[in-house]
């Protein structure tokens, strides 16, 4: 599971023992893995916690930690926990603790797609990380009162959990580089929206796309502008229907900034790599898939 991977290995043997004149052994006891469950948010032991691993079933203890027999690396868990998201993963033979999402309303509902099933990642692998996603403004967006509330917005965007930095530019980025085109479209369907992110993403995860405004009004409205900043970097596909905030379908009107919750569950998703699905597995699908998801 990428670098949120987990636990160390404690193998026991025993000792060789002597038996009439003759050293035997040492003779093997089944190695134990000691999975190690903390939250994703504080980093608390989850107490309790079942751990499901090749037809064993073991409980954590008040520390978090769960003496598993028999894992080897690649081997499937399933873990459950009162209060968390179930957690599918594979052992990958790595030291560091398992982290668990607590079950926060609305959390599967906003951060997955609804077309694909992924979560919404920014690409953030080893060989290919992204820190920073550009949006080139296009020249129809420069006049002041678009560009002041662009410029809040992307400073409270930056202020937040987000999984990139944002930066606005007014010149065209290399294609190289992950940016979203900015723009306004009048053709976006007025019962649809007042505007839409389409995400591109490739293996690593998302990569940009396009940020559409209907009309400038919209442009230089912050609470709208940060609305399309979480689906494009904040790791929101859909909206939550739990809450009150920028990513409520039609946002909160009078918010200048993500709530809590929101933030939270930033949070969260930047403790998964890309490749997860719904709801908080990393066993199936190692990449995501490709596909180019819009949002509104």
């Amino acid at each position: 599971m990428g670098r949120f991977g987990v636990f160390f290995v404690l193998s026991l043997v025993m000792t060789g023992a002597c038996k009439g004149g003759v050293v035997t052994g040492p003779s093997p006891i089944s190695d134990v893995t000691i999975v190690t469950l903390r939250s994703a948010l504080d980093g608390s032991p989850v107490s309790g916690a079942v751990v499901q691993a090749g037809g064993q079933e073991v409980v954590a203890d008040s520390s978090g930690s769960a003496a598993v027999p028999g894992l080897v690396r690649g081997s499937v868990m399933k873990i459950t926990a009162g209060g968390f998201v179930v957690r599918d993963t594979k052992y990958s033979g790595s030291g560091v603790p398992l982290l668990l999402w607590p079950d926060l309303p609305g959390l599967i509902e906003s951060v997955y797609s609804s077309i694909n099933g992924y979560l919404i990642r920014w690409g953030n692998s080893d060989d290919n990380f992204r820190p920073e996603a550009l949006l080139y403004v296009h020249e129809e967006l420069w006049e002041d009162s678009v560009w002041q509330a662009l410029e809040e917005a992307v400073n409270t965007a930056n202020a937040a959990p987000t999984q990139a930095r944002v930066r606005l530019v007014k010149e065209k980025p290399s294609p190289d580089l992950a940016f979203y085109d900015v723009m306004l479209d009048p053709t976006i369907d007025p019962t649809y929206a007042a505007a839409t992110t389409g995400n591109r993403a490739d293996r690593y995860g998302i990569n940009g796309g396009t940020i559409r405004f209907r009309k400038k009004i919209y442009a230089a409205n912050v609470a709208i502008i940060l609305h399309e900043l979480g689906h494009a970097v904040g790791g929101f596909g859909w909206h939550n229907p739990a809450a009150v905030g920028i990513m409520r379908t039609s946002y909160t009107p009078g918010l200048r900034d993500y709530t809590d919750l929101e933030k939270d569950m930033m949070r969260l998703v930047s403790a998964r790599s890309t490749g997860n699905v719904r709801p908080d597995s990393d066993v199936i699908n190692p990449f995501w898939s490709g596909a180019v998801v819009s949002y509104h």
